[in-house]
């Protein structure tokens, strides 16, 4: 293989520094007050991991996996520092952006690959919340590792351990921040061996793609035998299933199957309250997993009242992911451009990539095909929950991967 020239990476390793800087002060100077978001949630996981628990053993009640909560621990040094829980996302964000870098020029000409760790690193869509504690970045941070550790497995022709090992544990790190990647493992699992006959792949390659997979699962095991402790279920990721039912299954003409919160959010909204005031009231006293259970019995009465209904609030789903709207009850804002422009335009690449990646199918390298391939179950998964543009983070390394394949090692685009 001809060497590749260095003044690309020569920029970027310049470019990095610089934009961690920016980041620093940014959020230093941005960031809110209070909490916001999902923010109190992790921050009450943290305290309750510092006194030896995960939640309240009072009222059991599982949100999210163990990943994040356990990483904002490495900035609680004498008290909460939630200035350095949210400046935790500028080495996330640099580490993703190399990750993704060094995954890329595998492959890619280098300054395609040097493109591709700055899109990770300035993606406004990731960047819209890098001032607050929230998980996403750690999500991408994970998945770029994941995908730099996958590649290395099945780029040689002799088994790498190191590597295998290296894409199980980040896979399951990411699905202890995204408790929805258990169901995409298991999925994968599945689909792999079929997609990879169907589509004659090498067996090597399946193989190592199904042992991380199966490894990555059985590191998984300690909290999915925890989670049987708490709920008594088996394969049982979290305890808030029937709070997704109940939204995405919601008939209501003016809302449109995206999620409102509990009982402290309906009664903010007098629409919201008069359409769920009554429900919510009842359950109120109930412990949290009882709560979610009721949640998912009127969700599924309505499923079978309203199937239609159903129908429509999917299809909103599948539109809300990539555009941020229709939201019930909120109006857009001319600041949306900034993020959904991007989508637009990466979903623009995504459809004209589709024929011409087809017609040279067996050029592309085999862990784009299987990060291609989770990352669909994953988004498949996600819109048939109540979804946000934000939902794409996690997998978009593969797409940007793909794309990055496509556009230079598939097509040529010159300007004569």
């Amino acid at each position: 293989m001809k060497a590749l020239p260095i003044k690309a990476s020569r920029l970027f390793y310049f470019i990095l520094p610089g934009w961690a800087i920016v980041l620093a002060i940014g959020i230093l100077k941005f960031q809110p007050d209070s909490l916001e978001m999902d923010e109190p949630r992790y921050v009450e996981h943290v305290r309750f991991l510092l006194q030896g628990n995960y939640f309240d053993p009072a009222d059991p009640e599982i949100v999210n996996g163990p990943g994040f909560p356990v990483t904002l621990l490495l900035t609680y040094w004498g008290g909460e520092n939630y200035w350095a829980g949210r400046l935790l996302n500028v080495p996330l964000l640099i580490g993703a952006a190399l990750f993704m870098f060094f995954a890329a020029r595998r492959f890619l000409p280098e300054p395609a690959a040097v493109l591709c760790g700055l899109a990770i690193a300035f993606n406004p869509i990731q960047l819209r919340f890098i001032h607050l504690m929230m998980s996403d970045t750690l999500a991408v941070f994970l998945f770029c590792g994941f995908a730099w550790a996958l590649i290395g497995a099945t780029w040689t022709g002799k088994l790498n351990w190191p590597r295998v090992l290296l894409a199980a544990f980040f896979l399951a790190a990411l699905t202890m921040n995204r408790v929805i990647f258990g169901y995409v493992i298991a999925a994968g699992i599945v689909a792999l061996p079929i997609a990879g006959f169907v589509l004659r792949e090498k067996k090597e390659n399946l193989f190592r793609t199904a042992l991380v997979l199966a490894l990555s699962m059985i590191l998984c095991l300690p909290f999915l035998i925890f989670t049987k402790s708490v709920t008594g279920e088996n394969f049982s990721w979290g305890t808030t299933s029937g709070e997704f039912v109940y939204w995405i299954a919601n008939p209501h003409d003016n809302e449109f199957g995206d999620w409102m919160g509990g009982p402290g959010e309906v009664e903010s909204n007098s629409e919201l309250k008069k359409n769920h005031g009554a429900f919510f009231e009842r359950i109120s006293k109930l412990p949290k997993m009882e709560q979610d259970a009721e949640m998912r019995k009127q969700g599924m009465i309505w499923v079978k009242e309203n199937p239609t209904k159903l129908v429509k609030n999917l299809v909103a789903n599948v539109v809300r992911v990539f555009s941020g709207f229709p939201r019930s009850y909120k109006s857009e804002r001319i600041g949306s451009i900034f993020w959904t422009v991007p989508i637009y335009f990466t979903l623009f690449l995504c459809l004209a990539s589709i024929w011409p990646a087809f017609r040279k199918w067996k050029t592309i390298p085999f862990a784009f095909k299987a990060l291609l391939l989770l990352s669909t179950i994953y988004l498949g998964g996600t819109m048939l929950l109540p979804a946000l543009p934000r939902y794409l983070l996690p997998v978009f390394p593969a797409i940007v991967l793909w794309l990055g394949f496509v556009y230079t090692r598939i097509l040529e685009i010159r300007i004569r």
